[in-house]
C-alpha cells in the first residue's frame, strides 16, 4: 500500500508520493524530486508572509 501525504494551502494543494512532490494549483502540476522540494521549501520559508512565495510558484512552473 502506498502511503500519500497531503495539504492544501489556500487554493493550492501539495502532496508527495514515492518521494515526488506535486503542487497543484487551479492552473497546473509541479512536480519536484527530493531534493528541488527541500530548496523549494527553504526558498517558501523565507517569503513565507509576503506575495514572493506565489511569484516564486509562478516562477518555477515555467521552468519546469
Amino acid at each position: 500500500m502506498e502511503m500519500t501525504r497531503s495539504r492544501n494551502i489556500g487554493s493550492i494543494e501539495v502532496w508527495v508520493k514515492q518521494g515526488i512532490t506535486y503542487i497543484r494549483d487551479e492552473k497546473s502540476i509541479i512536480m519536484l524530486l527530493p531534493d528541488e522540494a527541500k530548496a523549494l521549501i527553504k526558498e517558501l520559508v523565507k517569503f513565507y508572509y509576503g506575495k514572493n512565495a506565489m511569484k516564486l510558484l509562478e516562477m518555477l512552473a515555467t521552468k519546469i
